[in-house]
């Protein structure tokens, strides 16, 4: 796998707030790793070409219409 350096790949993405979205996320199972005030900033993008080595094949369609994807565990601790 080949890794590029950039200072700033992507905007600050916000953090999950909607009491609603995560009551129905925790009814379908899903637990969200990087909620709360002590989480470290994202500082990984990872392009389309590694996303399909690491999909776990779980794909969750909420009735809010969001979509929840699960990935493979390892990337839950990656580069901590």
């Amino acid at each position: 796998m080949s890794v590029l350096d950039q200072p700033k790949i992507c905007t600050t993405l916000p953090r999950v707030r909607d009491k609603h979205l995560l009551a129905e996320l925790e009814n379908h199972g899903i637990v969200l790793t990087d909620i709360g005030a002590e989480t470290s900033p994202i500082r990984l993008l990872l392009g389309a070409d590694v996303l399909g080595r690491i999909l776990s094949g779980r794909i969750e369609v909420l009735k809010s219409g969001i979509s929840a994807i699960e990935t493979s565990p390892w990337l839950e601790y990656f580069g901590k």
